[in-house]
């Protein structure tokens, strides 16, 4: 990880300019530069410090070719709100414990998230538990295991998946024929599946809502059965 340092001697009565471009000037630059974003410090009423991090310096110094159009009005009006700027610092992190949410922009879209469980059949479903138990420490349970991992943007959070077999014959992969099913995790369930009814998509079920989030399922277009979930995590607790 590479980080820089900049600084900013702020026109007194341009506050509110150069705080706003940096704010829209940093998000274009993550979302199509590739930098794990910008945090901006007040030092007094007009002078401001900012750093920003980047996967590696090679990638910071090739930045700013990506960029749309709109970033250049955002930094030439930055820059008009300021007396001075400069980069102070060119830091490569050699040892990181500060846990720190990227900066990203908000992003509100219905859409798959992550992976929220895998499913799969199995001849003899509690024999084949254990085989994973014994084997490759799996800690299983009647339904079968739950995986948790730390959520990327918001590392409080805690994420779930579940892993579970189902016995051969079970119905519940219906109408798909095949021996698994994925479960994938979604934000904005109701909106997404709306945006799949206007793609013609197939929806197998209605919508169903539990304590621990709501579930459809549709098929996608060689027949295979997807399990969508829109998450409350907040429902799971892993000791």
């Amino acid at each position: 990880m590479f980080t820089v340092i900049y600084k900013f001697k702020v026109i007194p009565d341009k506050t509110e300019q150069f705080i706003n471009n940096w704010e829209e000037l940093t998000k274009l630059i993550y979302e199509y530069e590739g930098s794990y974003g910008s945090r901006l410090h007040r030092i007094d009423d007009v002078n401001f410090l900012a750093y920003a991090q980047w996967p590696s310096k090679e990638i910071w110094q090739n930045s700013g070719k990506n960029l749309p159009e709109t970033a250049t009005n955002y930094s030439q009006q930055m820059k008009a709100a300021c007396e001075s700027s400069s980069t102070d610092f060119e830091l490569e992190v050699v040892s990181d414990l500060l846990a720190l949410d990227a900066h990203r922009t908000k992003d509100d879209n219905p859409k798959v998230t992550g992976i929220g469980g895998v499913f799969f059949k199995g001849k003899d479903p509690e024999k084949l538990k254990q085989w994973y138990a014994d084997n490759l420490g799996l800690n299983t349970d009647q339904y079968g295991t739950m995986f948790s991992s730390r959520n990327l943007i918001n590392p409080k959070d805690i994420n779930y998946l579940q892993w579970s077999i189902f016995s051969a014959d079970t119905s519940y992969f219906k109408p798909s024929n095949q021996a698994y099913m994925i479960n994938y995790r979604v934000q904005d369930l109701e909106g997404l599946v709306e945006k799949l009814k206007q793609n013609g998509v197939t929806i197998v079920d209605t919508l169903e809502t539990y304590d621990y989030g709501k579930f459809i399922h549709i098929l996608d277009s060689e027949g295979n059965k997807i399990e969508l979930w829109e998450p409350i995590d907040q429902t799971f607790k892993i000791d």
